[in-house]
Parts: C-alpha cells; sequence; structure tokens
C-alpha cells in the first residue's frame, strides 16, 4: 500500500474515531441524564411520602398533592421525549426497551391519581379510596425508581464497553497504520538520503573528472591554471619554473604495439613523473603524450635536479607485458616570473620551448638557450631516439648506442643555463 492510500485509511480511521468518540461522549450524557431524570423522580416520590405521613389530615391538601404528583410525572415524560430512532434501535438491541415502559407506567399512575384527586375534590371519590390509591402509587413509584435503574445501568454498560473496544480496535489501528507510515516514509527518507549520497559522489566524481585524467589519475590541464596559480600566489621569494614534457614519437608506439599498450606506458610514465617531483598534484596531463610537471626553484640548481629527474625516470627502460621499451622526451621551461605572471603564457612560453627543442633533435644538437625575445627557457633533452628496442638483445651495437646517447645527454645537461 502506498503512503497515499495509508494516509487516506489513517484519516478515514481518525474521522470515524472523532464519531464514535462524539457518539459515546453524547450517548453516555443521555445515560447521565436518565440518572438525573430519575435521582429527581424519587426525590419528588419521598416529598409525596413526606406529605401525605405528615399530614394531620386522612387526605393531605389536594393542591400540594397534585403539585407533587405533577412533579413526579414529569421525570418519566422527559425520559419518554429523549430517545432518538437510533437509540430507541439501541434499546432493542441491547433489550433496554423497560426503561420506556416503566416510564410510562409511571405516567398511567400519575395520570390516574391526578384524575382521581380531582374526582375526590368533586366528591365523586371516597376519602378512604383516595387514601388507599395514594399508599399504592408511592410504592409502585418507589419501586420503579428502583427497577428503573437496571436497564439504565445495562444500556450505560452497553455503550462504555462499545465505546471502548471501538477506541481499543481504532487505537490499534491508527498505530499500525502509523507504523506502517512511519516506516514508508523512512523508506523514503533513506532513498532520499542515498539519492542525495550518490548525488553528491557523483557530483564529486564529476568534479574529479573534470580535473583529473581518466587514464592516468593526474590532474588534467583544467586543474592546470589553478594550480599554477596557486602556487604563484603562495611562492612568495620563490619561484616557479614549467616544465612542458612531450614523450618523443609516441605515435610510433601506439602504430606499432597498439592503443593499450600505449596507455600502459603513459601510465607508467605519469607515476615515475610524479615520483620524480614528490609534490602531490604537481605533475598534470595536458594532454596526449605530454604532461606539465610544476615546481618552485631558488635558483639555477633546482631547476637542473627537477630536470634531470624527470629525464631519466622517462629515459629508463620500461616493459609493457614482456616487452622492454626505450622512451625519451623533450622538455621545455617557463619560468615565473621571468616569462609570465600568469598560467596561460607560462604553459604557453613552456610548450613554445618544448617544440623548439623537438626541432633541435632533428639535427641530433644538444644545448641549452635562452630565446632573448621571448626570453623562455628552452632545455633541449633529446635525442635518445625513441627506437623501439623491444628486446634487450645481446646485441653490444645496441646498448652501446643507447650508453652513448645518454652519456651525451648528461653533457647536455652539464651546460645548463637559466637567465633571470
Amino acid at each position: 500500500m502506498t503512503i497515499n492510500k495509508q494516509l487516506t485509511v489513517l484519516m478515514l480511521l481518525i474521522t470515524l474515531f472523532s464519531i464514535i468518540v462524539a457518539f459515546s461522549t453524547l450517548k453516555m450524557s443521555g445515560s447521565a441524564r436518565f440518572h438525573q431524570l430519575n435521582s429527581l423522580h424519587f426525590h419528588y416520590v419521598v416529598e409525596l411520602n413526606e406529605l401525605i405521613s405528615k399530614s394531620n389530615t386522612p387526605i393531605p391538601d389536594t393542591t400540594q398533592l397534585k403539585a407533587i404528583i405533577q412533579n413526579i410525572k414529569a421525570q418519566p415524560e422527559a425520559c419518554i421525549a429523549m430517545p432518538s430512532q437510533l437509540d430507541q434501535m439501541i434499546m432493542r438491541l441491547t433489550d433496554t426497551q423497560s426503561i420506556m415502559t416503566i416510564c410510562q407506567n409511571d405516567i398511567d399512575l400519575a395520570e390516574d391519581l391526578l384524575k382521581n384527586i380531582v374526582l375526590y375534590e368533586e366528591g365523586l371519590v371516597s376519602q378512604t379510596h383516595l387514601n388507599q390509591l395514594l399508599t399504592d402509587c408511592y410504592t409502585k413509584f418507589r419501586l420503579n425508581s428502583v427497577e428503573f435503574m437496571k436497564p439504565v445501568d445495562k444500556l450505560t454498560n452497553f455503550i462504555v464497553n462499545t465505546s471502548q473496544t471501538a477506541v481499543i480496535t481504532l487505537s490499534i489501528a491508527f498505530f499500525l497504520i502509523a507504523l506502517a507510515i512511519a516506516k514508508a516514509i523512512l523508506k523514503v527518507v533513506k532513498r532520499m538520503q542515498k539519492t542525495s549520497n550518490e548525488l553528491m559522489i557523483s557530483e564529486e566524481r564529476n568534479r574529479l573528472l573534470a580535473n583529473r585524467d581518466t587514464l592516468t589519475k593526474l590532474p588534467n590541464r583544467n586543474a592546470l591554471d589553478l594550480r599554477i596559480n596557486q602556487y604563484i600566489a603562495t611562492a612568495g621569494q620563490k619561484r616557479l619554473a614549467v616544465f612542458f614534457i612531450d614523450l618523443d614519437r609516441f605515435k610510433d608506439i601506439n602504430d606499432t604495439r597498439g592503443h593499450a599498450e600505449g596507455d600502459k606506458l603513459l601510465i607508467t610514465v605519469s607515476d615515475r613523473l610524479s615520483k620524480a617531483i614528490q609534490i602531490e598534484d604537481s605533475v598534470f596531463r595536458f594532454g596526449g603524450d605530454e604532461f606539465v610537471a610544476l615546481s618552485h626553484f631558488t635558483n639555477t640548481g633546482d631547476i637542473k635536479r627537477v630536470a634531470e629527474s624527470l629525464i631519466n625516470v622517462i629515459s629508463k627502460p620500461l616493459f609493457i607485458g614482456k616487452t622492454e621499451l626505450f622512451i625519451t622526451g623533450s622538455i621545455g621551461i617557463s619560468i615565473y616570473p621571468t616569462n609570465a605572471n600568469n598560467a596561460e603564457n607560462l604553459i604557453k612560453y613552456a610548450d613554445t620551448a618544448m617544440y623548439e627543442a623537438k626541432k633541435e633533435e632533428k639535427t641530433n644538437t644538444y644545448f641549452t638557450k635562452i630565446d632573448s625575445v621571448k626570453n623562455i627557457l628552452v632545455v633541449y633533452l633529446t635525442n635518445l631516439n625513441l627506437d623501439l628496442r623491444l628486446t634487450r638483445t645481446n646485441s653490444r651495437s645496441c646498448t652501446n648506442q643507447w650508453s652513448i646517447s645518454m652519456t651525451l645527454r648528461l653533457k647536455a645537461l652539464k651546460h645548463y643555463y637559466v637567465g633571470n
């Protein structure tokens, strides 16, 4: 059952409960009225007895006598006028119709007694007859008052018991429906919380995806500008070096080995670059086979150490499956605040320097220079050609070629120079 249906049932039960409570209250007040009228009836019966017993004559004053009998008659008349058709149906159901019978008997007795008093006043009835009739009527009035209590109490108990049963039953129904609604609401709340949590997780994932490379898990180019600006804001007296790194001839690996192995190589290189910098979220995947590393520095020696570390981790042999591969990289470097004071230009100048390094690679030259116009520091750490040495054979010539390349590269680093 849905919450809406449960709420509808609950509202119906509440309405029914209210009706039963109101009905019970009304009927209880009716029963109380019966008791009240009977008490008055008994009071006037006692008053009749006192009038008879205290009278100095066999027949009391007829005016007083008629007044008391009229009062005695008024009570059962009020009782007979009270019940509605529903009350009468309840009386039949509970076998308490004797209430009406007793009331009618009292009325008949009172009317007969009044008639005889009038006849006595007219001299048509003897004193002895009226005196006997007064005594008989008093006795019957008193007995009727006592008998009247039995069906009234029976009717009252029926109303009380029925009301209690209905109230208890409805209370249990309230509890069960309320419990079901509470469980349903709790379920909805939990579902909403789960949805909210999933939404938060999704938003966080989307935020991370917006700033993270899905393959390497490195921050991507979207996060790069923000991080550079953060570096600049906290640089203080330190300067910032932006290293733009490109893997040489990476396309050849994708073409010959397939994109899956190319992706593995990128993951390995990204992990090595991150360890080389050793500062969390300071290496970024710019796109394709391009990476950017950020580092504070205080002197040229700092940049030299970072550059050496980066090129060393790139050029180390790596295994893709059972195949050993060698790869080289070209690095362009720009300096804050020497070259630029914002993220966009720092990245642009480092990118330009990297492409200059790639051009120099074709001539197999190893040097560093500072562009006097753009004031861009360019580091050329190339020529460890992307020879796909799929296996390290025992060929001495292949091994020697790699060793010579490394020697030339290290010599190039010895001539490293940074301009102010």
